[in-house]
């Protein structure tokens, strides 16, 4: 009976702590979309404020997060930021920008569309001024498009142009014993050397100093334009590093002033004409952003969709990753939405699973095939994977500083043979039953026949590459396999060479997409549809749209089951597994 008791109880209040912690969920979830709905009011005479040192996605919170910031702000994405900003230059309330970003996490692309919106803001007359203790590189980029640069007296700028530096491990291995045994096809494939070589190629070396020119030569035109210098007067302050300190940073140029945060404030109030005891009115992007009226999609006739790709491709369902099965889906909804009259497939990634790269390509195929214009708008990376999923677009659309092409393909097997039996003295045997019984695994070298087996396979893929590039972009595969072999093109070069058709961002992309869909209006609908967090968790919990079970669920069953839960959690996995599986085919109990 005591037993029963300690059981009961035990049950009860494992069913009542799962209950208690779902309240909790739905009770965050209806205090987020209650705080989400309180109207923003903005002042007069306001001040928008930007801090940009996170990460900032292509899409609202399409970020990868491996906790949840319950109550965190929001990621604001590129997209509604530079609306944003638009938005602002419009408003009679917003006098004008705070910039106070140091440092920054996000690609030159980024930076440059952030910068392009602010050079547009100021056409409305409204000023910008920069503010930081210390700027990165990155930071500075974006500073020097406002009308004042202001530095502390303590800080300075970290600007010494652009490098590439490559780690490479081949010798560490080689110690250990990891024998990383690479198949690739193309000259320039570079992502292998690290596991195969010492040093850069001299073809790696050749691609690298391409591109880092091509991105160093439009960083110095942007930076001196805006601050009213020769390209020859700041390539000679970076080389002496004039930013190291506030003094020589002045003198040339990079600043126009040397001052606390508390005299830029003075500044700030004298322009508004505001009295040194009151508080300047200001919102940050964020706030700003929740204040604008939304369009409404369910009135629109025409709707273009932005189809958001951006993260590494693979078959993941997570947010900041494009995964095939979701895109797939995305693209199947899009063409039985009527509608849906155009896409823009924003692509902001450096390739990934081949396999899915190509699942994706197929269903972009498909959506040209229903009758829609589907146009690519690329940002900082559209390369490999990448740009296999954007050679099908009826037009593809580069930022100049987009990192594009790498059209070649690798494949990596990692061998332990030699780790196991020279560094730790442990023997393999096996008996198979067939030529490549036991093949392609980790504890043995390949054989030369496993070997040539994966070489033929990644040619194969290449050649398919090729192909798919030659028909989208209408040219031969000669053609493509000469400006392919893995080599990376900004997007500069690529619309050189034919890999682009325009140069320009989403905005571009999108007029693009309506002109060739002769849409004279239209509204943006963004693809994927980003849940709030609190949703998130909740699918997490319950295990809803997920092949595992959740949290709760998995806690009651565990409960219900007891000794038969582990023969139930085999079956149901077995059950759900779509790819070969690695796992003893019964259980041991003790």
């Amino acid at each position: 009976m005591r037993q029963f008791i300690k059981f009961f109880l035990a049950a009860f209040l494992a069913v009542f702590a799962a209950l208690l912690f779902v309240f909790f969920v739905l009770t965050g979830a209806a205090l987020s979309n209650g705080m989400k709905e309180k109207p923003v009011k903005i002042k007069q005479e306001s001040i928008l404020t930007l801090e940009l040192n996170e990460f900032i996605p292509e899409l609202t919170d399409n970020i990868k997060e491996d906790s949840y910031e319950l109550f965190g702000k929001k990621h604001l994405g590129l997209q509604d930021m530079v609306l944003a900003i638009g938005q602002a230059a419009q408003d009679p309330k917003i006098k004008g920008i705070y910039l106070g970003t140091g440092s920054t996490q996000n690609g030159f692309a980024t930076m440059r569309v952030i910068r392009n919106a602010l050079v547009d803001f100021k056409k409305s007359g409204k000023f910008v001024i920069a503010n930081a203790k210390g700027y990165s590189q990155g930071a500075y980029y974006l500073a020097s498009a406002a009308d004042e640069v202001y530095l502390n007296p303590l800080g300075y700028i970290d600007l010494k142009g652009f490098a590439s530096q490559v780690l490479y491990f081949k010798e560490l291995f080689d110690n250990i014993g990891l024998d990383m045994q690479v198949t690739y096809v193309g000259d320039f494939k570079s992502a292998t050397e690290p596991f195969r070589r010492t040093n850069m190629s001299e073809a790696n070396r050749k691609q690298v100093r391409e591109f880092l020119d091509d991105y160093y030569d439009l960083f110095l035109h942007d930076v001196a334009e805006s601050r009213g210098m020769s390209i020859d007067d700041l390539r000679k302050a970076i080389d002496e590093f004039a930013g190291s300190a506030p003094e020589t940073a002045l003198d040339a140029k990079l600043i126009d002033g040397i001052l606390y945060t508390d005299q830029v404030q003075a500044k700030i109030r004298e322009k508004l004409s505001i009295d040194e005891d009151k508080n300047i009115p200001q919102v940050n992007l964020n706030r700003y952003f929740e204040s604008l009226k939304k369009p409404k999609l369910k009135k629109a006739k025409n709707i273009i969709a932005v189809v958001n790709a951006e993260g590494t491709i693979n078959t993941s369902d997570k947010n900041g990753e494009v995964g095939d099965k979701r895109f797939i889906k995305i693209l199947q909804d899009i063409r039985k939405n009527d509608k849906i009259k155009a896409v823009v497939l924003r692509v902001n990634s450096p390739g990934g699973d081949a396999l899915a790269s190509e699942n994706i390509w197929r269903e972009v195929q498909l959506t040209k095939e229903s009758g829609r214009k589907v146009i690519v708008s690329m940002g900082n990376y559209a390369a490999s994977g990448g740009y296999y999923i954007s050679c099908a677009a009826d037009t593809i659309v580069a930022e100049p500083n987009t990192l594009t092409g790498s059209i070649g393909v690798f494949m990596v097997m990692p061998s332990i043979h030699k780790m196991l039996t020279e560094k730790l003295n442990i023997y393999i045997d096996t008996v198979k039953t067939a030529a490549f019984s036991g093949g392609f695994s980790p504890l043995y070298n390949l054989t030369e026949a496993e070997s040539q087996l994966l070489k033929n396979r990644t040619e194969g893929l290449y050649q398919t590459f090729l192909q798919r590039v030659a028909d989208g972009r209408g040219m031969t595969k000669e053609q493509v396999h000469a400006i392919a072999q893995g080599r990376v093109w900004t997007g500069r070069k690529a619309l050189e060479i034919g890999l682009v058709d325009k140069l320009g961002g989403l905005d571009d992309a999108l007029k693009v997409a309506a002109d060739m869909s002769n849409l004279p209006s239209y509204v943006v609908e963004n693809y994927p549809k980003i849940e709030d967090k609190w949703e998130q968790l909740l699918k997490e919990i319950t295990g809803e749209d997920k092949d595992d079970e959740g949290i709760i669920k998995q806690a009651i069953s565990r409960r219900q089951m007891g000794s038969l839960y582990p023969y139930y959690s085999y079956m149901t996995d077995m059950l759900q597994a779509d790819e070969m599986q690695m796992r003893l085919p019964y259980i041991i109990e003790f």
